[in-house]
C-alpha cells in the first residue's frame, strides 16, 4: 500500500483521514486533559481518547499482529501484541483499535514491541493498548522505540510507556492505572524466586523480574537512555490506592495483600508518572511539556548517570496534580543532584504556583 502523508497544523497525517469521528476530535496538546474509559465510569469526565468507534464493534483477531511495510491497520480487537517481523522500509499506520498484549514470562515484553525493539516510525492514532487480564511483572505498554502515539489510552501494563531505543512522540494520550505487583517474602528476609500464592488466593508464577524490592518498578513512562522523545499533552497517573510505602510488600500476609490490591487497582503507578534514566553510553534527548502529572512516589524522578547530566532534558510547561491521600505525598520533581536539565514553567494544577524540586 503506497501511503500519502500531508501537514495539518503541524502534524503528519495520511491524506483523506478525518480527525473527526463520532464525536472525537484531535485537539492541541495542553488544551484538553486526556480522559480514558476508566476516568469516564468514574466520573471524571467524558473519555476523549482511545477508539473512535464503538469497541464492541471491533473484529476480534487472536493472535500476534505483525505489521507489514506501509500498512494500514484499523478496526480491530487484537488479542495478542503488535509487533514487526523485520524492520519496515515504510511506517505502518495503526488507529481505532484495541491491543491487549500477551502475559510475558522470561523477558520483558509490551503490547506494542517491535523487531529489535523498535517500530520503524510506526504511527498509533486513536487507540486503547490495554494489558487486563494478561498482567505479569514483566509486561509493558509500548516497549523499545521508533513510534509515535497519539489520542490514546494506556493501560494495565507495569509501565505504560517503556523507551529504550527513542525517537518516540507521545501526545495526548491517557496513560494510567499500571499494574502492580509484589513478591517479597517476609520470613525469609528476601525475594521470592518460586510460584507462590498470595492470601487471596491468586497464584504468581514465577519468574519475576529482578527487583531488590521485591515489586514492579512500576512508571507511567520510562526513558532509559535515549534520545529524539517527545512527551506532550499528555494525563499520566492518577490518585494512589494506598499511603502505605510500597517496600517489602508480601503479599501471603493479609495487610501486605491488602496494600498490594489497593496499588494494583488505583489509576496512577507506584514508582513515578515520568521517570528519566541516564545512560552515559547513550545521553537522554527529550522535551516533556504540557502534561499532567499525578501519584506515585514521584511525579518527575530524574537521575544523571556519568557524563550524562541530562543537558538534552527539557521539562517546560508541565502542570502537577497535588496527592490527595493521608500520609506523605511523595514527590513531585526529585532530582538527582548534578543535573543540568533545563526545568520552567511547572506548576501545581491546582493554583499554578511553582511546582517543589526536591534534590537527592
Amino acid at each position: 500500500m503506497i501511503q500519502t502523508w500531508v501537514a495539518q497544523s503541524g502534524v503528519l497525517k495520511r491524506r483523506g483521514h478525518s480527525d473527526q469521528i463520532g464525536g472525537f476530535y484531535a485537539f492541541t496538546p495542553g488544551t484538553v486533559k486526556p480522559l480514558g474509559y476508566k476516568d469516564e465510569l468514574l466520573g471524571a469526565g467524558t473519555r476523549n481518547v482511545g477508539p473512535r468507534i464503538d469497541p464492541a464493534t471491533l473484529t476480534v483477531h487472536v493472535g500476534d499482529y505483525v505489521l507489514s511495510s506501509g500498512e494500514e491497520v484499523s478496526g480491530l480487537d487484537i488479542h495478542g501484541s503488535i509487533t514487526t517481523a523485520a524492520a519496515l522500509a515504510t511506517p505502518a499506520y495503526v488507529h481505532d483499535c484495541i491491543v491487549r498484549g500477551n502475559p510475558g514470562t522470561t523477558s520483558q515484553a509490551g503490547i506494542v514491541l517491535g523487531h529489535n525493539f523498535s517500530m520503524s516510525g510506526t504511527v498509533f492514532e486513536w487507540c486503547r493498548f490495554d494489558a487486563t487480564g494478561n498482567e505479569t511483572t514483566w509486561l509493558d505498554g509500548l516497549n523499545g522505540g521508533g513510534f509515535t502515539v497519539r489520542y490514546s489510552e494506556i493501560l494495565r501494563g507495569v509501565d505504560g510507556i517503556h523507551l529504550t531505543q527513542g525517537n518516540v512522540t507521545a501526545e495526548c494520550c491517557r496513560i494510567y492505572n499500571g499494574h502492580y505487583e509484589a513478591f517479597w517474602n517476609d520470613s525469609t528476609g528476601t525475594v521470592r524466586s518460586t510460584t507462590f500464592t498470595d492470601f487471596g488466593g491468586t497464584v504468581h508464577t514465577a519468574p519475576f523480574v529482578a527487583q531488590s524490592s521485591g515489586d514492579t518498578h512500576s512508571d507511567g513512562i520510562q526513558i532509559a537512555g535515549s534520545s529524539g522523545n517527545i512527551i506532550r499533552g499528555c494525563y499520566i497517573g492518577g490518585s494512589r490506592g494506598s499511603s502505605v510505602a510500597n517496600t517489602q510488600i508480601d503479599p501471603t500476609v493479609q495487610a501486605d495483600y491488602n496494600v498490594m490490591v489497593a496499588l494494583d487497582n488505583d489509576l496512577g503507578y507506584t514508582n513515578a508518572a515520568i521517570i528519566v534514566n541516564a545512560l552515559s553510553s547513550n545521553p537522554i534527548g527529550a522535551l516533556i511539556e504540557k502534561n499532567w502529572l499525578y501519584g506515585a512516589n514521584a511525579r518527575l524522578n530524574m537521575s544523571v548517570n556519568g557524563s550524562d547530566t541530562l543537558s538534552g532534558l527539557t521539562v517546560q510547561n508541565n502542570r502537577f496534580i497535588r496527592s490527595d491521600y493521608a500520609g506523605s505525598p511523595g514527590y513531585y520533581i526529585y532530582a538527582q543532584t548534578g543535573n543540568t536539565a533545563t526545568l520552567s514553567n511547572n506548576v501545581f494544577d491546582d493554583d499554578g504556583t511553582p511546582v517543589t524540586v526536591v534534590n537527592f
